[in-house]
């Protein structure tokens, strides 16, 4: 199971229970958090596509387009929160929300979908993270659907 490290901002894979210190649709999470957990699942899912090797081309290929897109929401988020809050250090640690890697195509599916959930709940606090958050949500939503496949 790909799964944050960190207690209050762990989940479940799709279809289990998640703990109760969960916030749901990102409720409690700050966009800096988020950057976080957005660019540590990206390097979690590329050793994961790097682990997959040729063996499953298609998986292979098509985690490619995951991770890049989560690292792209990531900056992009993290752009776009420096300029409503005025302040170009967000506290970036990584540490802080390291992400296990995953071992197989259901550990990414859960945490796209938990992940949404998480994005989703950014929505007010700016038109353009608004923007950010829904073209993403739906680039998730597309990539879990194609993931069941494998």
């Amino acid at each position: 199971m790909i799964q944050v490290r960190q207690e209050e901002i762990s989940f479940a894979p799709v279809g289990q229970e998640q703990q109760e210190q969960i916030p749901s649709q990102g409720q409690g999470l700050d966009p800096t958090r988020i950057v976080e957990m957005s660019l540590n699942a990206s390097k979690a899912i590329h050793a994961f596509h790097i682990e997959v090797g040729v063996g499953q081309y298609q998986l292979h290929k098509y985690l490619e387009e995951v991770y890049e897109d989560l690292d792209e929401f990531g900056d992009s988020l993290g752009e776009l929160y420096q300029g409503v809050t005025g302040n170009l250090s967000l506290g970036i640690d990584l540490n802080r929300t390291p992400v296990d890697e995953p071992t197989k195509a259901e550990d990414v599916i859960g945490f796209l979908d938990y992940f949404i959930g998480v994005i989703c709940g950014l929505s007010g606090i700016d038109k353009g993270i608004d923007n950010l958050t829904s073209t993403y949500a739906e680039k998730l939503r597309k990539h879990i659907s194609m993931l069941l496949r494998f």
